[in-house]
């Protein structure tokens, strides 16, 4: 009994200790969540308070100006926004937040008639006029709106951003496609791709709207080809090697049909989404109206309708079109020796074949009476490009002066590889050395069945190319070999150069591809961005069909303009790295816009300084050396010779002498590039002008910055606003460098970058594509 109350005694003790330990232990779990849900109230409450102030700071830079309010600059913006798709309602899809809705109601094929590009030029015009008389003061706008107010007076200039067939009264709508094909009427399948997937019928009365829309594109090549008519009765007439070129780069853009003829559209890219089965599935499923649409077309199915329809609509005119530019008018198309630009234009007499005929002298006119000047159309054309309002005379000074500083330095190079004194023989040795075939990456000269007529019907895809075109298919393998080298052995080179992490990240991480282009007037390598989620890669495009690939003492000078840290990372930088996160009117701009000064300028000064100054990559290499001081050269003469053929009578074969003068090259690579000149005017002088620029303003913020100059941040400055006119440029870098001397002063926020919001930019990588294509997509070239 005793034992057993000794034993309760202790088990009782035991309970009261176990009891106790737990309650302390409670307790402490007690005090535990309570720091726990403290703390994560306190977090929570920092990061709402992070969010809110990061959400002011937004708000902040995102709303409108006193000034931009005052002026109605917003307002106006919105009216451009509407007039630009109004008047070129074939981009309708490219309208923000546009509905489907609005695209089935809106949509039209492009309309080339004389009179609806007149009203286009005439609308541009007005609201240039109602723009000025604005009288905004940009000084008293926020960055953004300062930005897209530049960007806005070149837009509307220059006809909604068309530098070729938008402003009527140059005449150039007369001329036919270019080398690169930039006129709307290469970009109909697009259109075409972009639209008419929201046409998908639910009833036969859907159906009868989509054919008629596809009626239109007949309706678009006809009138088209009687423009091109006409031009040749106006005498504005492109040269025999332009219309060459100009053909090769719209049969690549219609390449099914130029290949099979008109039932070739059925095989088009831009068709495939209107001819997959699912399209007419719900119309093809109901019996009743599937009867009444056979009965109503002679038994044919909706998806027999709808083929037959493309052949008609689609596949026959632009089949016609190809056929009448390779015959007809390829026999109207004049000697380089009679026309090489735009200041020959309009000649005088309509030529067949070469010869003039001299009773058929030419109007000389546009087609509502007003005198044509082709003289006068390159002033447009060369402002639209260089973002200025340089003259001919001055762009063309500018290239003698940099030719002068340049040409020597060729020179001592040629002198110091040869070990000759004597300037002529030091470059006839220098020049058999570059030409040397271990130079270029074909070992032997290529099979005439690899580089005649035939050949470009062959070899106009990878896989074709690779059967019926195996000697260039194995240099073009070479080619891209050494291309991966160099961008390889370049990428490190750049890492001091860039932020490539945090809020300033200014470097794109989508790769790069290497595609063969086949389009055989192509002389020089391109690219072309991704989008902003990268759904697909960058594309490095080389040229398939060169007589000799290469050569490679260029090639790290092409890498660094091409790819890093050129081209691939300043536009798709832009894209990944800096949208504007506040959306609305003032964000589109920027996607419908792009400047080639600034584009091609900054790849230019990628190549020199960036490459071949501020790293040592040219040291003891001199012939890769020589390969950039070539570069520089050959921008040089772009500015010369450019505005020679619009402007000043030169000619096409002037042009080549200057080139193997100065260039000491004669190969087909400077026959296709001049061919470029010749095509698209004002474009080639658009890189040096704006590489000089963007080095003009580097050499400002050293001057002014000394030792607190940082090269990263002065990239940052010049990249994170996209492509923009090289005044807006300058004013941005010299608002950076007065706020960094100034830290405190009035307007400084925006330098003061502490997360993407302070921008005003957003680069968390989204999946969508906002600014992924603009109203004219341009490659970006060498």
């Amino acid at each position: 009994m005793g034992r057993e109350s000794v034993s309760g005694r202790t088990r009782s003790g035991r309970f009261a200790l176990v009891t106790s330990i737990s309650l302390v232990g409670i307790a402490f779990l007690i005090t535990g969540i309570t720091l726990l849900v403290t703390r994560h109230s306190v977090i929570c409450d920092a990061t709402r308070g992070k969010d809110k102030q990061q959400q002011e700071m937004k708000m902040k830079k995102c709303s409108s100006s006193e000034e931009a309010k005052r002026s109605g600059l917003k307002a106006f913006l919105q009216k451009v926004q509407k007039q630009t798709f109004d008047l070129h309602p074939f981009l309708i899809a490219l309208k923000p937040t546009v509905s489907a809705q609005e695209i089935r109601s809106k949509f039209r094929v492009y309309n080339p008639t004389p009179s609806s590009l007149q009203h286009v030029t005439d609308t541009a015009r007005k609201l240039t006029q109602e723009l000025k008389e604005m009288q905004i003061n940009t000084r008293k706008l926020k960055p953004r709106e300062r930005k897209s107010l530049a960007q806005l007076s070149h837009f509307l200039r220059h006809t909604f951003g068309t530098p070729y067939g938008g402003n009527y009264y140059l005449g150039d709508f007369l001329l036919g496609p270019n080398v690169f094909c930039w006129q709307h009427i290469c970009r109909v399948g697009d259109s075409l791709k972009r639209s008419l997937r929201f046409f998908k019928p639910s009833d036969v009365n859907g159906l009868e709207v989509l054919i008629k829309k596809l009626a239109e594109v007949n309706n678009t090549f006809q009138i088209y080809t009687e423009n091109l008519k006409y031009g040749v009765v106006a005498g504005m007439v492109r040269s025999v090697h332009e219309c060459q070129a100009g053909l090769d780069a719209i049969k690549r853009l219609y390449f099914n049909i130029s290949l099979h003829g008109p039932n070739g559209v059925l095989n088009e890219s831009y068709m495939q989404d209107i001819l997959r089965p699912e399209f007419l599935s719900d119309l093809e499923s109901n019996a009743i109206q599937l009867n009444d649409w056979k009965k109503k077309r002679n038994g044919r199915t909706p998806s027999q309708s709808l083929r037959h329809s493309l052949l008609e609509h689609v596949g026959r005119p632009i089949h016609a079109l190809l056929r009448y530019l390779e015959g007809d008018h390829f026999r109207h198309c004049v000697p380089s020796n009679v026309s090489s630009g735009l200041s020959f234009l309009p000649v005088s007499y309509v030529y067949v074949n070469g010869t003039p005929t001299i009773t058929n002298r030419t109007t000389m006119v546009l087609p509502t009476g007003q005198p044509l000047n082709g003289s006068k159309a390159y002033l447009e054309q060369l402002s639209y490009f260089t973002a200025t309002n340089s003259s001919p005379d001055e762009v063309q000074e500018l290239g003698y002066k940099m030719l002068a500083t340049l040409y020597p330095q060729a020179l001592e190079l040629a002198r110091q590889v040869t070990g000759e004194n004597d300037n002529s023989t030091a470059k006839n040795k220098f020049i058999k050395i570059l030409n040397n075939s271990d130079m270029f990456f074909n070992d032997m000269t290529f099979p005439p069945q690899e580089s005649n007529e035939t050949a470009f019907k062959l070899c106009r895809t990878s896989e074709d190319a690779k059967k019926n075109c195996p000697k260039r298919w194995k240099a073009i393998q070479q080619w891209f070999k050494e291309v991966r080298e160099v961008m390889s052995m370049l990428d490190p080179k750049s890492t001091q150069m860039f932020y490539f992490t945090g809020n300033k990240q200014t470097t794109p991480n989508c790769p790069v591809e290497l595609v063969p282009n086949f389009n055989p007037s192509a002389g020089v390598p391109s690219y072309r961005n991704s989008d902003r989620a990268c759904t697909k890669n960058a594309k490095y495009f080389i040229p398939f069909f060169l007589e000799r690939p290469g050569p490679r003492y260029m090639q790290w000078s092409v890498n660094a303009h091409e790819a890093r840290p050129g081209h691939h990372t300043q536009v798709q930088g832009a894209t990944e790295n800096f949208q504007d996160s506040c959306g609305g009117i003032f964000s589109w701009l920027s996607t419908v816009t792009s400047y080639t000064a600034f584009s091609e300028g900054w790849a230019l000064y990628a190549e020199n300084p960036l490459i071949a100054y501020d790293t040592d990559v040219y040291r003891g290499k001199p012939l890769y050396k020589y390969g950039m001081l070539k570069s520089q050269l050959w921008r040089a003469l772009r500015m010369i010779v450019d505005t020679g053929l619009h402007s000043k009578h030169l000619t096409r074969q002037q042009a080549l002498a200057m080139f193997e003068q100065y260039l000491w090259d004669d190969s087909d690579v400077i026959r296709k590039e001049l061919t470029r000149y010749q095509s698209v005017p004002g474009q080639a002088t658009a890189y040096m002008i704006g590489q000089l620029q963007i080095l003009k303003l580097r050499e400002y913020a050293e001057k002014k910055l000394g030792d607190a100059f940082s090269l990263k941040e002065f990239h940052f400055q010049v990249l994170r606003h996209g492509s923009v006119p090289l005044s807006y440029l300058e004013e941005s870098v010299n608002g950076y460098v007065d706020c960094e001397l100034n830290r405190d002063k009035f307007g400084c926020d925006e330098f003061k970058v502490l997360n993407p919001l302070s921008l005003g930019y957003d680069n968390t990588n989204n999946d969508d594509e906002a600014g992924a294509m603009n109203l004219l997509e341009m490659d970006l070239h060498f």
